[in-house]
């Protein structure tokens, strides 16, 4: 008889970590989105700039982004043309660099008419996930999916796919 009242109580602390771990660290729940003042769409002569790749990051959800347990950061690279970015989350602040990045956990490609599309959009979720099934934009995994979910990158999926 004194059993079952441990098992209950070990079933429920299994329950509650496991709800911890998901909301908090597999796909963040609780992340306020910040703000950030939408940039004008790039004229003809002009290139895609980190103002227009963070806006981007932002409205996908990488925000929610954060290191691994072990410190790792997150890292996404993104190739808008012939143009290298990387982006990567500092207390949900999306930082976007030009350049390259050894450490990206996945890349994304997508070309200056699609940014474009994407900054004209009156329905940014929407539009982004139909451009993603189109191939407009394509996502490579770069890092096993098990690192992938100690970042928060399911809040990117949930985002950007069905």
């Amino acid at each position: 008889m004194r059993k079952v009242p441990a098992i209950i109580a070990i079933v429920a602390a299994l329950a509650l970590l496991a709800g911890y771990a998901y909301f908090f660290i597999i796909s963040p729940t609780f992340v306020s989105k910040p703000y950030i003042e939408k940039p004008a769409v790039p004229l003809p002569n002009e290139s895609v700039g980190t103002e227009h790749v963070q806006w981007i990051i932002n409205e996908i959800g990488g925000y929610k982004l954060h290191d691994s347990l072990s410190g790792e950061k997150a890292v996404i690279e993104i190739v808008v043309d012939n143009q290298s970015f990387y982006a990567t989350v500092n207390e949900h602040n999306v930082l976007v660099l030009k350049g390259d990045s050894e450490e990206a956990d996945i890349r994304i490609r997508a070309s200056k008419e699609v940014v474009t599309q994407l900054l004209s959009s009156d329905n940014f979720t929407g539009d982004a996930k139909r451009l993603q099934k189109e191939g407009a934009i394509s996502i490579e995994i770069l890092k096993d999916e098990a690192v992938l979910a100690t970042k928060g990158y399911k809040a990117l999926y949930d985002e950007l796919m069905d």
